[in-house]
């Protein structure tokens, strides 16, 4: 997915669940693993590039960060079938956009 280099974290997630039509967005967030092979969750409030350890393209996976503790309550069934629209990580390849 092409994005500005200063994007922040909140913007790539934003398109991510707007390309998976995802409306119940806070049970979900984005891991990456760093060149020390740490996982990280993107922090949506600072910029994509700065929380990075490597140039571009990066390689980062829409992950279930939390689950309800009733999971019959969720109002999308998307939501309540994660594992099906994930199936593991769903990658997504960052570039910054080309001017």
């Amino acid at each position: 997915m092409p994005c500005q280099r200063d994007a922040k974290g909140q913007y790539l997630f934003d398109l991510i669940c707007h390309h998976l039509n995802l409306l119940e967005k806070d049970y979900f967030g984005i891991r990456y693993v760093d060149p020390d092979k740490q996982r990280h969750w993107l922090e949506f409030s600072k910029s994509i590039s700065k929380q990075m350890k490597t140039q571009p393209p990066f390689t980062m996976c829409l992950r279930v960060k939390f689950y309800p503790p009733d999971p019959a309550a969720l109002k999308e069934e998307i939501t309540r079938k994660e594992k099906k629209i994930i199936g593991g990580p769903m990658p997504y390849l960052v570039e910054p956009l080309k001017h």
